[in-house]
């Protein structure tokens, strides 16, 4: 009964969720302007500490949303909740002038379980895309004299990505899975121009929604030495647009002379094929060493923003993990650290967005015997250039997940 109430105490967390459309805004980024925001690269469990990387690591002890393969691997008779946190202040940087900013909120709710012996599924509900940005004081001139207005922009949101994963172990071996994505969400775009007697307020809602499939595949080649492989389908986004147009006399708190709502389907956003691949061994004892890459196909896209072009992406993580022999017995916490580099999927006036991170963490250990664990990250991040008037960001991100696992459909027995 319990184990019931844990589930139905999880779909209640995802129902407020489906009904507004959106985990709230998690990026303070200008970057986040573009397309459909800044990318959201933070899991359940430990891969935030180890570079982002998990493609080949099966699910035992934690939720791994890198490869669906990997939730053949969930125990029997468990199940297991992840809840994680996010903290990030940014430093943004263009030509001589610098703000600071800060984020934070959650960064999603999991739910893992078996289905056979050999099988297991998966429901992960995270943040796809993420949407905070505010450019303030732009100046234009009045078409056909010479005074000028001033235009205020800000825009929230991003899209979820509701994830149902299924995994098969064919063998002790070889396991398999697919993924089946509904992403969905809403971007909001407010502007304000302020004439000399008069001011025009645009508010713009953007929908999005649409369904993506994938298949993974792992292969242990010895005990600790895997490979894994992922896919996932392109996405034609279907959006529709909400448009509102207010017209005050004075300042936005004067009289409304007028509105105006306009609704349209705007044309496909499309989601590129993705493919990638994965590595993990122990390197020495006691010390595990991972290795991802990942590439996207936004060039097949044809698809360009108003001020960038789309380009391919190419993701490269490699995480290092120091997991004491006896730490089941002994409450030893894991170690890990982690490099990631991501090439960006935009180019504005011939310069790439391209970043890079560095993290660490650990893993404190709360059930010895069923392996519950409090999964702690920080990473320090660069993105972005001054150069070509764009903008330069330095970012610390703390993330806190905690991975509870229960034992499932275990009966009591009382003399």
């Amino acid at each position: 009964m319990k184990n019931k109430l844990a589930f139905i105490h999880f779909l209640g967390l995802l129902w407020p969720i489906l009904m507004n459309g959106q985990l709230s805004t998690l990026s303070s980024s200008p970057y986040s302007l573009y397309g459909l925001g800044v990318y959201n690269y933070q899991t359940p469990g430990k891969a935030n500490a180890l570079g982002y990387t998990g493609i080949a690591d099966n699910s035992f002890g934690s939720i791994n949303k890198l490869n669906p393969a990997s939730f053949a691997g969930i125990p029997l008779n468990t199940f297991t909740y992840d809840v994680g946190l996010r903290y990030e202040v940014q430093n943004l940087q263009q030509s001589y002038e610098s703000e600071t900013k800060n984020s934070g909120n959650f960064s999603g709710i999991s739910f893992a379980f078996p289905v056979t012996e050999k099988s297991g599924m998966g429901i992960i509900l995270a943040p796809y895309t993420n949407v905070g940005y505010e450019i303030s004081d732009i100046q234009s001139n009045i078409e056909g004299t010479d005074e000028i207005f001033l235009t205020n922009v800000e825009g929230h949101g991003g899209l979820n990505d509701l994830n149902l994963n299924y995994g098969y172990a064919f063998s002790e071996n070889l396991r398999v899975g697919l993924s089946s994505s509904f992403l969905f969400g809403k971007i909001t775009e407010n502007e304000y121009n302020y004439f000399v007697n008069n001011t025009l307020y645009l508010r713009e809602d953007n929908s999005y929604s649409g369904f993506r499939f994938g298949f993974g595949i792992q292969y242990d080649f010895f005990k600790n030495t895997s490979l894994g492989a992922v896919v996932n389908s392109p996405v034609n986004l279907k959006s529709v647009q909400e448009q509102e147009i207010f017209q005050y006399r004075g300042g936005i708190t004067g009289t409304l002379l007028g509105t105006e709502t306009i609704e349209t389907s705007n044309d496909d956003f499309i989601l590129p094929l993705e493919i990638g691949m994965g590595f993990k061994t122990e390197l020495i004892k006691e010390l595990m060493i991972s290795a991802d890459y990942r590439h996207e196909f936004w060039d097949q896209t044809n698809q360009t923003d108003d001020i960038g072009d789309f380009i391919d992406r190419d993701f490269y993580g490699l995480g290092l993990e120091y997991l004491p022999e006896n730490r089941m017995k002994t409450k030893a916490m894991e170690y890990r650290l982690g490099l990631k580099y991501d090439s960006g999927n935009m180019n504005f006036n011939g310069e790439n967005v391209s970043g890079y991170g560095l993290s660490t963490g650990v893993g404190i250990p709360l059930n010895l015997s069923l392996g519950s664990m409090i999964n702690l990250s920080y990473t320090y991040g660069d993105r972005g250039t001054i150069s070509n008037g764009l903008v330069r960001e330095n970012y610390h991100l703390l993330t806190l997940n905690l991975s509870l696992i229960g034992n499932w459909f275990t009966k009591r027995r009382f003399y």
